[in-house]
């Protein structure tokens, strides 16, 4: 009995430390949690100034009177000056369509003038070849050349076409055997014309001529059928408005051809545009 006692006493001696690190264990988490929660709890206080701050008072705080005032004045002059670009944008649209505003560039001189007639007048180098040996032996060659001069006169039916007669005048003399004498020439022709890049005019030239040649020995023939031709015309107005509506003239025409005989001639000139 005795030794139960005792041995109970020592048991209850080595139990009291084990109970007491027991308790000490249980009561360290606790105190883990509680120091773990704590910043939390002190860092509420910390979320809640923040949406203090964030809420509606607080805006309203943030936008003082100045500020609205400023932003104010800022919107309203944004919108001057969007009407000012608008009034500016709509001005130049006005003045780059308004009446006073130069003419284009394309329109030629005259378009502006819109004159109807015009008179020309033109150097022509002239060729006969001929193929036929009858007519070779009476001229005693197949190739005679001659020189002329012709005056142009036309009337501008509308506008890019006219027609035209032309006359023959002072004839070179033929003095050797491949020359000849444009004894007479007339035509009449319909002369449509175009522009190129508003500086050079081209013309076609179709119609009908008569037209006698006599060389040296004596021989005559005449030429008479359809004649065609073209024609680069340069306005020197092109130049300066301020010049006379002149036109320098250069081309050629046949005169007459078919399997015996052909006529031609290479020419150059002056031509004047007037209206009546």
């Amino acid at each position: 009995m005795p030794k139960t006692v005792a041995g109970l006493a020592l048991l209850a001696l080595l139990a009291a430390p084990l109970v007491s690190l027991a308790q000490d264990a249980q009561v360290m988490p606790v105190e883990d949690t509680a120091s773990t929660e704590a910043p939390a709890e002190e860092a509420a206080p910390a979320t809640d100034s923040v949406d203090s701050a964030s809420g509606p008072d607080a805006s309203a705080d943030a936008t003082s009177p100045e500020t609205a005032e400023a932003s104010g004045e800022s919107s309203s002059g944004t919108t001057d000056s969007t009407d000012t670009v608008d009034a500016g944008g709509s001005g130049d649209s006005y003045d780059s369509s308004g009446s006073g505003g130069e003419e284009p560039a394309s329109q030629s001189i005259d378009e502006e003038e819109h004159p109807n007639f015009y008179v020309a007048i033109d150097r022509a180098e002239a060729r006969i070849d001929l193929s036929d040996d009858g007519i070779e032996d009476r001229f005693g060659t197949d190739e005679l050349d001659g020189g002329f001069y012709r005056g142009h006169l036309g009337w501008r039916l509308i506008p890019g076409v006219a027609i035209e007669g032309l006359v023959g005048f002072a004839p070179d003399k033929a003095k050797a055997v491949d020359e000849f004498e444009m004894k007479k020439f007339y035509g009449a022709y319909i002369v449509p014309t175009g522009t190129v890049l508003d500086v050079l005019e081209i013309s076609g030239r179709f119609g009908y001529s008569w037209s006698s040649a006599e060389a040296a020995n004596g021989a005559e023939k005449s030429f008479s059928g359809v004649s065609y031709g073209a024609e680069l015309l340069f306005p020197i107005r092109v130049i300066s408005k301020s010049l006379p509506n002149l036109r320098l003239t250069a081309g050629g025409t046949v005169f007459y051809q078919d399997r015996d005989a052909r006529t031609m001639a290479w020419h150059y000139g002056l031509r004047y545009d007037f209206r009546l």
